[in-house]
């Protein structure tokens, strides 16, 4: 029998658990000014880089990241969604 955790885990973006229950597809990077304000205050100007966000749920700093012009990025979550 599946734990909770499990259950969650595998449904998580159509059962709405994620902070967003958007497809990528639908997302704006006007709607996310946090991600905006870190990648310009941290991120190297070098658009090339290798990025991995662990944890990305539905992925909006994956994302705002593609669509600030870095071409290296993936995202990598627990739920199979």
């Amino acid at each position: 029998m599946k734990n909770w955790k499990t259950i969650l885990y595998e449904a998580y973006v159509s059962t709405e658990q994620s902070s967003g229950s958007r497809k990528s597809g639908e997302l704006r990077t006007s709607e996310f000014p946090q991600y905006k304000n870190i990648i310009e205050r941290y991120l190297p100007a070098d658009r090339s880089i290798r990025i991995a966000d662990l944890g990305c749920g539905y992925g909006p700093l994956v994302f705002c990241l593609n669509e600030s012009g870095y071409t290296n990025v993936e995202g990598i979550d627990v739920s199979p969604e």
